[in-house]
């Protein structure tokens, strides 16, 4: 096939796919205008009597409150882990007494011990 014969049935296509638009002169209707005017009015009165919803100074408290609720929850259960973590700190601090209590015990008899060999071995 060649290109010329893509091009036209393209061109084919694209002329049966147009709208056709009646003319302009058939479309006029002397009460579009008047018709608009009434529905916007309609709606304007509608917005004027429909009842607005006040605001409050109280939805931005409402909201600080629940932020303020929040804040607290989550001020205690942060404390509730620290207090935990002081515990386990502190457990962790008197193991490590513990431990280097008996290191310096165990240095002291090893010290011992080896004075006693080398004073063994001399005389």
């Amino acid at each position: 096939m060649f290109f010329h014969t893509f091009v036209g049935k393209a061109a084919a296509v694209q002329k049966e796919e147009a709208p056709v638009l009646p003319p302009i002169d058939s479309v006029k209707d002397p009460d579009f205008f008047n018709r608009l005017q009434n529905e916007a009015r309609k709606e304007f009165s509608k917005e004027k009597t429909s009842p607005k919803k006040v605001v409050t100074i109280r939805e931005p408290l409402d909201e600080e409150a629940l932020n303020l609720v929040k804040i607290k929850d989550i001020l205690e259960k942060k404390n509730i882990e620290l207090d935990e973590l002081l515990i386990e700190n502190n457990a962790l601090k008197e193991e490590l007494k513990d431990v280097k209590t008996r290191n310096k015990k165990l240095c002291h008899i090893l010290a011992n011990g080896e004075s006693k060999y080398l004073h063994k071995n001399i005389v």
